[in-house]
């Protein structure tokens, strides 16, 4: 069959696709960016982010190479500019610790951590970050106005 010379081609479906999407696109309404707080992106990433995340390397890294009984009785207390500070109950536990840094921990840890962030690691005594609410089993009996009749309790032991 002939084409008539006069007659308008048929539009491809390429350009009918291509009309309709410019169309979906001049409709497309973008609620415009909120950049009031974008100068904070930057200064959270440097303040929180990034030292977290190296925390958290060097964090596995003294669960894997610090020893349980040492663990319970120390906490790692920061890390600023390479230097973990370490906080330890007892100058019994200071001197055990003391040993593991001065045989490499540093080295060892930052080895194994994410970021190698480590350099060195500062140990401090505090007794107090460690008292535990402790109870005794007393029940009151050698004050002078315990009333046996009135304040006994028959669940506390004798």
């Amino acid at each position: 069959m002939p084409r008539d010379p006069d007659a308008k081609p048929a539009e491809s479906p390429t350009t009918s696709e291509s009309l309709r999407l410019q169309r979906l696109r001049q409709r497309r309404v973008f609620a415009p960016r909120d950049d009031s707080l974008a100068f904070l992106q930057q200064r959270f990433k440097q303040d929180v982010a990034r030292p977290f995340r190296q925390l958290q390397g060097v964090i596995e890294a003294c669960e894997a190479l610090i020893p349980n009984d040492l663990r319970e009785r120390s906490r790692l207390e920061s890390l600023q500019r390479g230097v973990l500070t370490v906080v330890v109950d007892s100058p019994a536990t200071h001197f055990r610790f003391d040993e593991l840094v001065r045989g490499g921990l540093a080295v060892r840890i930052a080895e194994r951590s994410r970021d190698k962030v480590l350099r060195k690691i500062r140990l401090r005594v505090d007794a107090a970050a460690f008292v535990q609410d402790v109870d005794d089993g007393y029940d009151g009996s050698r004050d002078p106005g315990f009333d046996p009749d009135h304040d006994f309790d028959p669940e506390l032991p004798r």
